[in-house]
Formats: C-alpha cells, sequence, structure tokens
C-alpha cells in the first residue's frame, strides 16, 4: 500500500527538500475534498495566470527602488492576493 500524501510531505521535510513537502502538501489539501466548484477552479487559475505573468515582469524589468523597498512587482502580487482571498471570503 503506498503512503499517505501526509506521511510523504513528512518525508520530503525530513530529506530536507521543503518544495517538495509543500506540494505534496497543497495536494493532499486539494485531494481531501476541499470545496471548489468550477467558478472557484477558474477563478484560481486566472489569479494563477495573472500572478505568474506579473512575476515575470517583474524578472525581465528590475527596479532599483519600490514600494516599501520590495519592488513594484512584489507589491501587485501581494495586492492581488489580498485581493483573491477578501473576494473569495466575502463571496466565494
Amino acid at each position: 500500500m503506498a503512503p499517505s500524501r501526509n506521511a510523504r510531505s513528512c518525508a520530503a521535510a525530513k530529506i530536507g527538500a521543503p518544495d517538495l513537502a509543500l506540494g505534496h502538501f497543497a495536494a493532499a489539501r486539494s485531494a481531501c475534498g476541499f470545496p471548489a466548484g468550477l467558478a472557484h477552479q477558474i477563478f484560481l487559475l486566472a489569479l494563477t495566470v495573472l500572478l505568474t505573468a506579473i512575476l515575470l515582469m517583474g524578472m525581465i524589468y528590475r527596479e532599483k527602488h519600490g514600494i516599501a523597498n520590495i519592488g513594484m512587482e512584489s507589491f501587485m502580487v501581494l495586492v492581488r492576493n489580498l485581493g483573491a482571498m477578501a473576494l473569495l471570503f466575502f463571496f466565494g
């Protein structure tokens, strides 16, 4: 019998692979019946594409100074993430 996703997350953390552990943890949460309808999935997919595009633009165009010394793309990602969480909390 294959180990559970949570066991795989713990094993990945023990060998020092935090990215693998987080990936397994996220997959375990989504596989456990997290309530997400089609509209939520489309919203999260669009948000992921938007945030990836913002981060790619930030990698192409580097700033020396930005808002709160974090760079414009990081600030935009932060604001969009907070806005998306608010939308899902109040309307989801």
